[in-house]
Formats: C-alpha cells, sequence, structure tokens
C-alpha cells in the first residue's frame, strides 16, 4: 500500500511541476483527478452548493498560487490531503465571514485551523476506500454508474439517474440503496451516509 502511495505522490508531485512549467493540459489533469473529489468533500460537511462551490475553487486556487511560487512538493500523504484540507479551512475561512465557524466546529462538521489529521483515521479511510472500489467491482455495471451518478458534482436526483440509466425512479433508488446496504454491513452502519 505504501508502495502505491509512494507513485501517487510522485505522479502528483510531476503533475504539479509541468504545471508550473505552463502545461494547459497537466492543470486540466489536476482539476479533472480531483475537483469532484474535493467538491463531494466539501459538501458533506457544508450541506450548501454555494459554500461547496467557493470553498473548491479558493483551495484550488491557493494550490496554483503556491504551484507559481515554486513550492510544487507536496508533504503529508500527498495532493489529495492537501486539497481535502485546504478547501476545507477555506470553508472555515467562508464560516467565520458570516459567522458561522463557531457553529460548525461546536457541532463537529469541520476541525478547526491546524488540527493535523490523526494517521490511524487516514489510515482507516484508506483501507475502507480498500473495500468500497472491491465491493464496488462485484456489481453490474449499470448499478455502478447509479451509485457514481448519485455521488456526482452536482449529485442527480433518482429520478434524473432513471432517465440516464433508461430505468425508473424506483429501480435508481434500489440500485444506490442495494449498494449502499451491502457496504453497510461489510463496513458497519457509522461509515455510511442513509439515503
Amino acid at each position: 500500500m505504501a508502495d502505491s502511495a509512494d507513485r501517487c505522490q510522485k505522479a502528483d508531485e510531476e503533475l504539479l511541476r509541468r504545471i508550473y512549467c505552463g502545461d494547459r493540459k497537466a492543470l486540466s489533469d489536476l482539476v479533472k483527478r480531483y475537483y469532484d473529489l474535493v467538491w463531494r468533500f466539501v459538501y458533506a460537511i457544508a450541506k450548501n452548493y454555494q459554500d461547496t462551490d467557493d470553498a473548491c475553487q479558493q483551495a484550488f486556487k491557493t494550490l496554483i498560487t503556491r504551484i507559481n511560487n515554486r513550492d510544487y512538493t507536496i508533504k503529508n500523504g500527498g495532493l489529495r490531503p492537501y486539497l481535502f484540507r485546504t478547501a476545507q479551512n477555506k470553508l472555515i475561512d467562508i464560516y467565520r465571514k458570516d459567522g458561522r465557524a463557531k457553529q460548525a466546529i461546536k457541532e463537529g462538521k469541520i476541525n478547526p485551523p491546524g488540527d493535523s489529521p490523526n494517521p490511524v483515521e487516514s489510515l482507516k479511510a484508506a483501507e475502507i476506500q480498500k473495500i468500497i472500489k472491491s465491493t464496488l467491482l462485484k456489481f453490474p455495471e449499470k448499478k455502478q454508474k447509479a451509485l457514481e451518478l448519485y455521488y456526482s458534482h452536482p449529485p442527480k436526483t433518482f429520478r434524473e439517474i432513471g432517465e440516464i440509466l433508461g430505468v425508473s425512479l424506483g429501480t435508481a433508488r434500489n440500485y444506490v440503496k442495494e449498494i449502499l446496504n451491502k457496504l453497510r454491513e461489510i463496513l458497519g452502519e457509522g461509515e455510511i451516509d442513509y439515503v
């Protein structure tokens, strides 16, 4: 697992170096690789499209500024955790501007800036991600697509998923629920949000 993480971090650093050298395709690749992941992470906290969009845009802008300052080595786990933490900090900044930060921290939605991610939690998250990927591969492609659309940016409704897949709204809902129920069975109740 460490070897895979090292390869991913090296690939990210190469991508950042190429962006610094003016490679527009590298910037496009970076956004394609991470924007939806970061957006879903922030939306899970904010539950607000405008705050999510603003925090994500500011996080990527911060990264680009960092690259332009010739700082394209990302420590502590690579680019993904860096973008997650930066986006969360930007969300906290947005909350601070209109007085929502203390309430969000109090409710446990966000961690105060400066709190480092717990290494045990990071390892647990990586293991959960591995389990999710292997579980998804056991389902037919149509059901996987339903789940992907459900968690896309912006999230699709069951009606939209049904239209895209050519199935009824109820069938679309059942596809997503079936996968989430299987994941809950494997991972436990607290790891997967209910539909």
